[in-house]
This record gives C-alpha cells, sequence and structure tokens, in this order.
C-alpha cells in the first residue's frame, strides 16, 4: 500500500496478520472542547499511544513538544513495535490525533503507518467489534528510528521565515483562536497569529 489511509473494512479483514500493529492516539481531553461517544471503547488488539505523557519531550516547558530519537525508539519498542511493523493509527473523534502520529513514524523513517479513515466512529459505526481494554504486548519491539531533520523546523526557522518568506507557515487553529476572537485555551498563551501566517482550520480539510 502507498496511500497514508485504510478503510475499516480493510482494517478488520487484516486483523490477524502477525506484522499489524493497531495503535489507539485517543486522548482523554482535548482543546477543541469536543467529547467522544466511543471514550470507552478500543479495537480489538489495539494498543495504546500516549502522544503527552510517552511521545513528547520529557523536559521540555512546552506541550507536545517532539520527542528525541532515543525516546521515540524506546516508546515504541514498549509497544512491541518492530521495524517491519505495518502501523494502522486511529483516534475515537475520527481524525484528530492520528494524523499526528502518522507524521511522527514517518519522520522517524518509518514507511509502513497508514491513518485508520474516519478513526473509531467510523469502525463502530460499521457494526465491527469494540473493547474495553487494550491488547497484551507479548515481547519488546526492535524499532529503529531514522530520523529526517527536514520534516521538523524549530524556532529559529520560524523567525528567520519571517523575513524570507521562503515557507508557507499554516496555523490549523479554529478562525476564532487564529483571529483572537476567543481566549486560548491553554493558560498564559497569548491570543493572535503568528505574521504571515494563513489559517486553515483542521476541522476544513475533513
Amino acid at each position: 500500500m502507498i496511500e497514508p489511509l485504510v478503510s475499516s473494512k480493510w482494517l478488520y479483514e487484516n486483523l490477524d496478520d502477525p506484522d499489524l500493529i493497531v495503535l489507539d492516539a485517543s486522548t482523554s481531553v482535548n482543546k477543541v472542547g469536543v467529547d467522544s461517544a466511543f471514550r470507552t471503547q478500543k479495537i480489538p488488539g489495539a494498543r495504546p499511544f500516549n502522544i503527552k505523557e510517552n511521545f513528547s519531550k520529557k523536559d521540555s516547558p512546552f506541550p507536545n513538544t517532539f520527542p528525541s530519537i532515543s525516546q521515540f525508539e524506546e516508546e515504541c519498542r514498549k509497544l512491541g513495535i518492530d521495524n517491519s511493523s505495518k502501523i494502522v493509527v486511529y483516534d475515537d473523534l475520527g481524525i484528530y490525533t492520528s494524523p499526528r502520529v502518522w507524521w511522527m513514524f514517518k519522520t522517524m523513517g518509518h514507511t509502513q503507518v497508514y491513518v485508520l479513515n474516519g478513526g473509531l466512529p467510523d469502525w463502530a459505526e460499521n457494526n465491527y467489534e469494540t473493547v474495553e481494554k487494550y491488547g497484551s504486548i507479548a515481547q519488546k519491539g526492535d524499532f529503529k528510528a531514522h530520523f529526517h531533520s527536514s520534516s521538523v523546523k524549530d524556532i529559529d526557522f520560524v523567525r528567520s521565515n519571517l523575513v524570507t518568506n521562503s515557507h508557507c507557515l499554516i496555523d490549523v487553529r479554529s478562525e476564532e483562536r487564529f483571529m483572537a476572537k476567543v481566549p486560548e485555551p491553554r493558560a498564559g498563551l497569548r491570543s493572535g497569529n503568528i505574521p504571515n501566517s494563513i489559517n486553515i482550520p483542521y476541522t476544513e480539510v475533513l
């Protein structure tokens, strides 16, 4: 497969593939203030991919900062992930956190990673089985990252881009937040946007 998406039907038909690993990237809370009707449900055999606790840089003062290579490798191995693993990521809002996990694996050099189109809501609405507990992990994986540094930019790059305008900076927050019409949900964070950025709320691309 070369497409970044797989359907619920495809996943159901391939759940018994020994190389397949299903990752649940759902979060207990979210900044868009949306609750999920599938909060307690999981796809059979799924394993928890906790972005905030396990896959964000531990010593960063900022939330959800990209992890170090060693941290990413170790946390993947704890989940039983190998370099040969075929990974399907979903979340319980449909398409919310799962694309971030897809991008993280791509950035770490793993090519066989896909997003479940429609996420857990689509899976459940197609009447496929759900369970209340995550799957067991038989053994530690051997995942080895191959970091693509060009996929991640830092604050210095963003500052320099204010002058060079070599890249298009996209802000995926809601228009209300982008235009500072509502307070930021994160305590202490100033309202507004980075100069010259454009606003494409993530909901509008779905």
